[in-house]
């Protein structure tokens, strides 16, 4: 299928008093239409910083953002504006992401005119199909409501209605449940799950939680970001199972299990350091090296990795693993 959207080598940079700051450093990934994109990683590894770059919100330091095969940033006028029509983004928290000064209905009228040319009934009619569609009923009465006097989760269905007044061919959601009741985020996962399907939207979710990324990606692809780099990129059920580079490993054996049995059996990974390192002082080669319970001296501390294919169709950034064609799960004896 054809790439929609892409990064390709994308960094971006940051100058402070302290000194430079690599946010991103060197991301590459493309998705066709329909696709589901997880990017998982810990507070700082850079996932949003990711995420609004693919959105157009912020600007690469080097790399390039490409959609429908033409440079985005070299582009202008009608081209420009379709991207920002095509490429929305909902943000993680509905209490600040909502005009608190206008309704729902101006809220949804306000894209709809501009670039739908929907007024009157029409935009009335428009509205109300589009709260429906996201669970919110019944819309007449939501229409004349202000975002205070909404649920969380009914804000957050809002702006999910908002992003696709305007048909939009990608979404990014950045940690847009983390911030909801747990009783209604499964809902409002599956609404973007549905929504994809669907519209055939290309959708990326942001998260720090695995467990919510393996739910929303089945069937999709997870990449995992550690201080600025994509470590490993693969299909969901296969980096659940069976991840290949040692972070991901230890990110999924600390998801917590609801059955006690199970708790109790569970093979852990224990890291050389449980300390995450400043990203004003980022280590040699492999960032994740001075944590790394397959760190090699002399390979690991001196050489970045490049992301490197394994045999199942995933890319993972490990010598070791890629050079044993062995994903980290079967060398550190986690299965």
């Amino acid at each position: 299928m054809a790439t929609l959207i892409e990064l390709d080598g994308v960094s971006r940079r940051y100058a402070t008093p302290g000194g430079t700051i690599t946010a991103v450093d060197d991301v590459s990934l493309a998705l066709a239409a329909g696709d589901a994109l997880c990017i998982v990683g810990e507070s700082g590894c850079g996932k949003t910083t990711t995420g609004r770059m693919l959105a157009g919100l912020l600007r690469p330091t080097s790399g390039r953002l490409f959609f429908e095969g033409r440079d985005v940033w070299r582009t202008k006028g009608d081209d420009l504006a379709r991207f920002r029509r095509a490429v929305q983004i909902v943000h993680q928290d509905p209490y600040a992401s909502l005009n608190p000064s206008r309704t729902i209905a101006q809220t949804l009228a306000a894209p709809l005119g501009k670039h739908k040319k929907l007024h009157g009934r029409g935009a009335r009619a428009a509205m109300i199909a589009l709260l429906e569609r996201v669970g919110l009923t019944p819309a007449e009465d939501l229409l004349v409501k202000y975002p205070h006097q909404l649920s969380g989760g009914q804000r957050q269905r809002v702006s999910i209605a908002r992003a696709l007044t305007v048909d939009p061919r990608v979404i990014v959601a950045d940690e847009a449940v983390s911030m909801v009741d747990v009783s209604i985020r499964i809902s409002l996962l599956d609404l973007l799950h549905s929504l994809s399907r669907e519209f055939h939207v290309a959708t990326v979710l942001i998260t720090h939680d695995l467990a919510v990324a393996r739910y929303f990606a089945r069937g999709g692809r997870i990449a995992v970001m550690y201080l600025g780099r994509v470590v490993e990129l693969a299909e969901t059920e296969s980096l659940v199972a069976d991840p290949a580079h040692p972070y991901a490993v230890a990110l999924i054996a600390a998801i917590p299990e609801a059955d006690p049995t199970i708790t109790r059996t569970k093979e852990h990974v224990t890291l050389r350091s449980a300390e995450v390192p400043s990203l004003l002082a980022l280590p040699s080669g492999c960032t994740f090296h001075p944590r790394c319970p397959l760190s090699e001296a002399g390979l690991c501390d001196v050489v970045v990795p490049a992301l490197e294919d394994l045999p199942g169709g995933r890319s993972v950034a490990c010598h070791v693993a890629v050079r044993e064609r062995r994903p980290a799960a079967e060398l550190l004896g986690v299965r």
